[in-house]
């Protein structure tokens, strides 16, 4: 087992995943949470809720349950929140409680004091007006995201306006809120509130310079983006980006020079401009960067596109002038009749439905009972979101069935030629 993922070692199943079951899951899971919060002897605590998820399909958005079920996950949320701001408050007493063990190292208690936690509440995927995503709708790609912490209620008593920001930001954001390294392949920039008005300015410059420097590593990968051989970028608009990266790399040297110095020493207004303008320089290469990096990765090759249509299209057309060639071309059966592939057809196809066993009637009937199962399919939304999985199985299946079935049947042209045929009209 890896000790870095452990398995969890305490669980509680359920029976129940239908997605008109919107109270099982959610009551199985509420009852132990008060149990479990209360409990000291656990890193990771994985709530697995699928109540709202379930109303949003089975009812959509603007459904008679949204809204109780929604009552009730703010409740979950709230009840998450009191214990993180009673489990902070208990870590600042025992810090600060007179106690000789306390006393004798008051002083690095106060260079040590425990840090806020902080609950990031967000959603996954929204939902359109039928209660479906997946798509590339506003409605469906837009999520939500919530930062909560004690330092943020005692720091900002006023209610906080909404901010757009992209959900590739996440990654960033989380990774050096936990001390964590930024993922290579990340192209999302730092949610800058959360640490330009909750960290010292330090901190808050050398957060950014790290995300810079990352977005830097990945644009020097980006084959596209980066020449190797010059070591510059192809782009002027990235050339000038890079530029503005190597200023505030001078700026922010000199600001912590600058912050280095006695306080006697120190000129306030130029370290706050130095702060100012290296930030500002992070964030436009984050900001452009990110652009760059999204644009990078959503255009489409065309050339190959096009060859994929002119081969399937050439294939196509051989394909349908050798059946204009062939289908009224006499063919000599089993019996020594002189038989036209229409003919063929309509006699396989007779055979069908009086049960006579014929050449493919196995492919058939993996189709029909495929697409009977694909019916039942229907009452389950996971199943629908993967329907182009069972298509691509019962098609290759029936490909791979009527392949062989060339190499197994007697050597009569009508025979093999309607088995090609069959193949032919499958693709």
């Amino acid at each position: 087992m890896d000790e870095a993922l452990p398995l969890p070692v305490q669980t509680e199943g359920v029976v129940s995943f239908f997605v008109t079951d919107t109270r099982q899951v959610d009551d199985t899971v509420t009852k132990n949470l008060n149990a479990e919060l209360a409990r000291d002897d656990w890193d990771v605590l994985i709530l697995h809720y699928t109540g709202l998820d379930h109303v949003g399909h089975y009812q959509g958005p603007l459904g008679d349950l949204m809204i109780p079920k929604q009552r009730e996950m703010d409740d979950i949320v709230k009840l998450i929140y009191k214990h993180i701001v009673a489990y902070d408050d208990d870590q600042q007493q025992r810090v600060h409680s007179p106690s000789p063990s306390n006393n004798s190292s008051s002083n690095s208690n106060n260079n040590n004091n425990p840090l806020p936690t902080l609950f990031v509440l967000c959603s996954d995927h929204g939902m359109n007006e039928m209660g479906n995503h997946g798509g590339a709708s506003e409605f469906e790609v837009s999520s939500v995201v919530v930062a909560m912490s004690p330092l943020f209620h005692l720091k900002h008593h006023q209610q906080q306006q909404h901010r757009l920001i992209m959900q590739t930001d996440l990654a960033p954001t989380i990774s050096l809120l936990l001390g964590e390294r930024i993922p290579v392949s990340s192209i999302g920039a730092l949610v800058t509130p959360i640490f330009r008005d909750h960290m010292s300015p330090e901190n808050y410059l050398a957060a950014l310079r790290l995300n810079c420097d990352q977005h830097f590593a990945l644009l020097e990968r980006s084959a596209g983006l980066w020449d190797a051989h010059t070591n510059t970028a192809k782009a002027t608009d990235i050339r000038e980006l890079v530029a503005r990266l190597r200023q505030g790399h001078e700026w922010h040297e000199q600001f912590l020079i600058e912050s280095a110095k006695p306080t006697a020493q120190r000129n306030q207004a130029n370290i706050d401009h130095l702060l100012n303008d290296t930030a500002a320089s992070y964030i436009q290469f984050l900001e452009g960067m990110r652009q760059e990096h999204s644009s990078a990765g959503s255009e489409d090759n065309l050339l190959m596109l096009a060859q994929g249509i002119a081969v399937l299209t050439l294939v196509s057309a051989a394909s349908s002038i050798w059946l204009l060639c062939n289908l009224f071309e006499p063919i000599t059966t089993a019996e020594g009749q002189q038989r036209s592939v229409i003919g063929l057809a309509y006699a396989w196809l007779r055979r069908c439905v009086t049960g006579v066993k014929c050449v493919v009637m196995y492919p058939c009937w993996l189709l029909l009972l495929g697409f009977i199962l694909h019916l039942i399919s229907f009452g389950a939304s996971s199943f629908v979101e993967e329907e182009h999985q069972i298509w691509y199985f019962l098609n290759m299946s029936a490909h791979v069935l009527l392949f062989l079935q060339l190499f197994t049947l007697p050597s009569h042209g009508g025979t093999k030629l309607l088995c090609v045929l069959t193949l032919v009209l499958l693709e």
